[in-house]
């Protein structure tokens, strides 16, 4: 579906509902990630991002959260990205998102821990990904000789779903996730040196 028509996602939602009553699991996966300058973003560049990357896990978890407090039991995966975490040039829109998502799940699991809820949110924070999101060799993509630091996509998605099933409310499958969220916070200026590489 066009997670960008709201109103559409609303009805899709409730047809799943309708069909396959309430998941176990429901996992807010799907995103976009245009490298530009800030300058370059068209503003409705800038809202086609936050309206696929960020809006529809609120919309999602918004519409699934009673159910599964109904059942006294569920989970919601929300994946962000270490983009959430570790800001990045020439990705200002896709930060922008990706910081959304973590300080949504992050408030959200804190007043599910006050009022004791059964609902698992789980938050999820990958780094490089061997994907099709992942502009290796390009003008403004990821260097090829930096492509041995990339994750390979089978192994970080079993990380998750072993982080999923165990109930983690934090899951970073990839290593160079943990790498550059580890030197942003305590080496931030040698951070800015592997961002002019990269």
């Amino acid at each position: 579906c066009d997670l960008t028509q709201s109103n559409k996602y609303e009805l899709i939602l409730q047809e799943i509902k309708d069909e396959f009553q309430t998941p176990d699991i429901w996992i807010n996966n799907a995103g976009i990630a245009p490298i530009k300058t800030f300058m370059e973003h068209k503003k409705q560049e800038y809202k086609d991002v936050m309206n696929i990357n960020f809006h529809p896990i609120e919309q999602a978890t918004r519409f699934w959260l009673p159910e599964m407090e109904k059942n006294r039991a569920g989970k919601i995966v929300n994946i962000a990205s270490v983009a959430g975490l570790v800001s990045s040039p020439m990705l200002s829109s896709y930060c922008a998102s990706k910081f959304a998502t973590v300080g949504f799940t992050k408030s959200l699991q804190k007043e599910l821990q006050i009022k004791q809820s059964n609902v698992n949110l789980i938050l999820v924070c990958p780094g490089f990904i061997d994907t099709k999101m992942i502009n290796l060799g390009s003008h403004r993509g990821l260097p090829e000789e930096l492509k041995h630091i990339i994750a390979d996509a089978n192994k970080s998605a079993n990380k998750i779903i072993k982080g999923i099933l165990k109930g983690s409310d934090y899951i970073d499958p990839t290593f160079n996730g943990k790498f550059f969220t580890t030197i942003d916070r305590y080496a931030p200026s040698l951070m800015k040196q592997i961002q002019v590489i990269i």
